[in-house]
């Protein structure tokens, strides 16, 4: 079986000695061990009209794939950190070069298959998916678009706190807290900024993508701060792992980047979460077919709510870096095995 693992990785040196995304290695590993021909394909080199130009794990040898000779592509642990080199990697800093992979990717590979879906992944990359689960029954954090100046200026003046976003983005980046402390100015600009919306017919799927960004908004939920974030994740429709993002004060609203300083813990779902995760599941699945999916929810049992859902490359906080404090804090190294097991099996039923 000849697997190519969408990740990014770097040869500092020149030599063999590659360095790969701390949560790549383990799968790439565990795929190695069950004698699987990892191929690892970085988005941002450019590749050639008449192969593909892969890493073979196994060798340490960058290699020249012939087209059709990649069983499938998996893309869960694409956008990673090398958190040794202080590296984080993101589909913000290369979304031009990710889709335009997807695309050479599609045009050379008619017969390999995707994990994800693609055009499950294309959809993910826009947060409009939000809007459109909600009306199917999904139980979203209430979410609109942003159509003028005008009603971002009029929220921000409102007496409520409202999160606006850019519909493609990731981790936090260009969310606007309108709280009446901005200025005309600093409204006009994000407006412009993330205000796009035209239409190109023959456009790439990158210029797509790109032309259809907008700005949504959401009325700041308190059961942020109250229960924080409860992160799942689910491989074909089974939940593997489950864990809490919460700020340890309510100082400020610092939970939308969560990462500087959130606490984390193993998560129990309750029973009455149980029925509404399984709901959710069952609709995402028949709108956005999944193989892998990340659930992002806030609240308390009948009352929880979706923030976000992740089908492109979602972290489950699974480390190859001993002691590292989230690996160390949240999930053993057994829980974590049993996940990337979850994943090696989905992709071979898949093959």
């Amino acid at each position: 079986m000849k697997i190519g693992i969408i990740a990014e990785y770097l040869n500092p040196l020149n030599t063999k000695e590659y360095q790969f995304t701390d949560e790549a290695t383990p799968y790439l590993e565990f795929f190695k061990s069950k004698g699987v021909n990892s191929y690892v394909i970085d988005c941002r080199r450019n590749q050639n009209s008449n192969h593909l130009i892969a890493l073979d794990y196994k060798s340490k040898k960058e290699i020249n794939v012939p087209f059709d000779e990649i069983d499938l592509f998996y893309f869960g642990v694409f956008g990673k950190e090398i958190e040794s080199k202080n590296i984080a990697y993101g589909l913000s800093e290369q979304t031009e070069e990710f889709f335009n992979l997807i695309d050479y990717l599609r045009k050379n590979f008619p017969n390999s298959k995707f994990m994800n879906p693609v055009e499950t992944i294309i959809q993910n990359a826009s947060k409009e998916y939000l809007i459109h689960l909600s009306k199917l029954g999904v139980p979203v954090i209430p979410t609109s678009n942003i159509e003028t100046l005008d009603q971002l200026i009029q929220l921000n003046n409102d007496k409520e706190i409202y999160i606006a976003k850019p519909l493609i983005s990731e981790r936090a980046k260009g969310i606007l807290i309108l709280d009446g402390k901005l200025s005309l100015k600093e409204l006009e600009q994000y407006y412009l900024s993330y205000n796009h919306n035209t239409f190109e017919k023959h456009a790439s799927t990158y210029q797509k993508i790109i032309n259809s960004q907008r700005i949504i908004v959401q009325k700041f939920e308190y059961d942020f701060l109250k229960y924080g974030e409860i992160k799942i994740a689910i491989i074909d429709k089974e939940i593997t792992l489950s864990r809490r993002n919460f700020m340890p004060s309510d100082e400020n609203i610092k939970i939308v980047d969560y990462y500087n300083g959130a606490i984390l813990e193993k998560y129990k779902i309750s029973s009455k979460e149980r029925e509404i995760i399984d709901k959710i599941i069952s609709i995402v699945e028949q709108e956005y077919p999944f193989h892998y999916m990340r659930l992002d929810l806030i609240g308390k049992d009948e009352n929880l709510k979706v923030n976000e859902i992740e089908l492109i490359n979602p972290s489950f906080n699974i480390f190859s870096i001993p002691g590292h404090d989230f690996a160390k804090s949240v999930f053993s190294l057994e829980e974590q095995t049993k996940h990337i097991e979850k994943v090696y099996n989905s992709i071979v039923k898949k093959c």
